[in-house]
């Protein structure tokens, strides 16, 4: 079963969002120019698009459409990969990766565009599965030198545990990661009996079998007629999954977020998780940082004020150090 990101490709050729995906960009992106900046002068650095989609994307809906139009108002935002081509400092390096040749070619475009023209020769887009690319990345590269930050922002269950793991071994590199929480929780069935092809997915997600019994539990009830008991198996809820997945980061990563920020449905329910996590030991200062964004509820108004007092004696400390 598979959840979709950003819905289907708009007519003009950008993908779908919702209020969730300007959420997670805007907490990202808001990361992403700390990082640079705490690297200057230690690593080279490189932002690492997984699932990179376009560089735009369309917030409205269906029914706001031709009201928006009317008014000439525009709901198309800067998707992440646009985002991090604008984050300053830059990065040494960028790597955009997705399998969709539509979305390949729009981020071939994107650096086409005079903006981005001079970042052309640092910029790799990749038509490619993410986890194997990953994989090959992380294995291959001499990491003594550089620093990452990869952005996690599937479609649904694509991310496999073992492209987490790789991460984990480099010692550095910094993970966003948009954790499908909505679309595990719809695997679960309440009588416990999961189909195979979805047990396994669920393996590779979590790369491990021990989900099963931290989420399903036996219990034994009276049976219908007043004969004996019978054994009924128990679902989870989402605050389980939750602090499940948090503890398997924490378990793989020197450093990862105690809190994920839930971006919610209706009735407060979440559809996805946002997380951090680091796979280099000196990454404390960043963590807290990171909590410190999503620590900001999804529906508070004024992020950037909000974060930016959050954030305000750590923007002092860096400024008189520059001095």
């Amino acid at each position: 079963m598979v959840q979709r990101k950003e819905g289907s490709r708009r007519n003009n050729g950008h993908m779908k969002g919702h209020y969730w995906t300007r959420v997670k960009l805007e907490r990202v992106a808001s990361y992403l120019p700390l990082f640079t900046e705490a690297m200057e002068g230690a690593y080279r650095t490189i932002y690492i698009d997984a699932f990179a989609g376009t560089g735009k994307v369309d917030l409205s809906s269906r029914k706001r459409v031709s009201r928006r139009a009317f008014f000439n108002f525009s709901s198309v935002i800067d998707g992440s990969a646009r985002i991090a081509l604008q984050v300053a400092p830059r990065f040494d390096r960028y790597i955009f990766l997705d399998k969709t040749l539509a979305k390949f070619g729009k981020l071939r475009a994107l650096l086409e565009e005079e903006e981005f023209q001079g970042l052309r020769h640092v910029t790799s887009i990749i038509k490619d599965d993410a986890n194997t690319y990953l994989r090959r990345l992380c294995k291959k590269t001499d990491w003594t030198s550089w620093r990452a930050v990869v952005f996690l922002d599937p479609f649904g269950l694509q991310v496999e545990w073992t492209t987490l793991e790789a991460v984990a071994r480099t010692g550095a590199i910094d993970v966003w990661c948009l954790f499908p929480i909505d679309a595990v929780n719809r695997l679960l069935r309440r009588d416990g009996h999961i189909a195979t092809a979805n047990r396994n997915r669920l393996d590779l997600l979590f790369g491990s079998r021990n989900w099963y019994d931290t989420f399903y539990k036996s219990v034994s009830r009276p049976s219908f007629f007043g004969k004996g008991t019978a054994t009924v198996k128990t679902a989870t809820d989402w605050r389980i999954i939750s602090r499940y997945f948090v503890e398997r980061l924490k378990a793989t990563f020197p450093h990862a977020v105690e809190k994920p920020l839930p971006l919610n449905k209706r009735h407060g329910i979440p559809i996805f998780l946002l997380c951090f996590a680091s796979a280099d030991s000196h990454a404390q200062k960043r963590l807290t940082i990171a909590q410190k964004i999503l620590s900001i509820p999804s529906t508070a108004h004024g992020f950037p004020s909000r974060l930016d007092e959050l954030l305000s004696s750590r923007r002092r400390s860096y400024a008189e150090a520059k001095k």
